[in-house]
C-alpha cells in the first residue's frame, strides 16, 4: 500500500476544499468543524503513530495498541465518509498482505446502521465498505463486530455474511417481526426476547440454525459476582 494514503490525506482534502470555498453555505460550518476540531487529533505528531505526523494504515495495524475514533458530533454525512476511508484504506492494505491463517485485526462499529446502508445506483445496490469488509476480511486475518440498536436499517448482506450474531432482547413489535422473520427465530424464541432482562442475550452461529441462550455481565460485576464472602 502506499505510504501516501492517509489519513493525513483523508484530512487534506476537505481542509483544501474549504480554504477553496467550494462547499455550499449550509455545509460550510459542519466542514469547519470536521476539518477544524475532528480530524486535526488523528493526523498530529502527538498521536504517537509516526513522526511524519500522519496517522498511517500499515502503522494503526501494526501497532497492536486498541485505537478508538470518536465521531461524536460530526454529522452522519461527513461521519460516513471518515468511516467508509478509513475501512478502504484496510481493504488495500489487508489484500496487500495477503491470505493468513490467523487474526491480525478486529474492527468494532458500533452504531453501525449509520454506515451500514446500501446505496441504489442505476438500479443495482452497492454494498458500503463495512459490508464488503465483512465479506472479504476473513480470509485476511481481519474481523469486523457491528453493533446496532436499529437491526432493520442493515443491508441482508451483512447478515448473509456474518460468522456470529448476537441477539438482545427487545419489547418492539417491527424488531421481533424482524427477529422472526430474517433470523428464522421460531415463535417461542421470540417471545423469549420479548421478556430478556438487560444482559440476556441469544447467540447464533452461521453453521448452527439454533439460538444459544447466553448472560453478559460487565467485568466489574462479574468479579463483584464471585468473589468470596468473608
Amino acid at each position: 500500500m502506499s505510504a501516501r494514503v492517509t489519513l493525513k490525506s483523508v484530512y487534506e482534502s476537505p481542509c483544501r476544499k474549504y480554504a477553496g470555498g467550494k462547499f455550499s453555505p449550509e455545509d460550510r460550518p459542519f466542514i469547519r468543524s470536521l476539518v477544524k476540531d475532528k480530524l486535526p487529533p488523528l493526523v498530529s505528531e502527538g498521536y504517537g503513530f509516526a513522526s511524519e505526523g500522519t496517522l498511517r494504515i500499515d502503522k494503526l495495524v501494526e501497532s497492536g495498541k486498541p485505537v478508538c475514533f470518536l465521531l461524536k458530533g460530526v454529522p452522519d454525512l461527513y461521519g460516513t465518509a471518515i468511516v467508509w476511508s478509513i475501512l478502504d484504506m484496510l481493504s488495500d492494505y489487508m489484500s496487500s498482505r495477503g491470505l493468513a491463517d490467523r487474526l491480525r485485526l478486529i474492527v468494532m462499529l458500533d452504531e453501525a446502521h449509520r454506515y451500514c446502508k446500501a446505496r441504489i445506483v442505476e438500479s443495482k445496490e452497492l454494498l458500503p465498505p463495512p459490508v464488503r469488509f465483512v465479506k472479504e476480511a476473513g480470509k485476511y486475518g481481519f474481523a469486523e463486530f457491528c453493533a446496532t440498536q436499529d437491526v432493520g436499517d442493515l443491508p441482508s448482506a451483512l447478515f448473509n455474511n456474518a460468522g456470529t450474531l448476537v441477539v438482545f432482547g427487545s419489547s418492539d413489535e417491527a424488531t421481533l417481526k424482524f427477529y422472526r422473520k430474517r433470523l428464522g427465530l421460531s415463535e417461542t424464541d421470540v417471545e423469549k426476547l420479548r421478556w430478556f432482562l438487560q444482559g440476556q442475550a441469544f447467540v447464533k452461529f452461521y453453521s448452527d440454525p439454533r439460538p444459544i441462550p447466553v448472560q453478559i455481565m460487565p467485568e466489574v460485576l462479574r468479579r463483584r459476582a464471585f468473589s468470596p464472602r468473608w
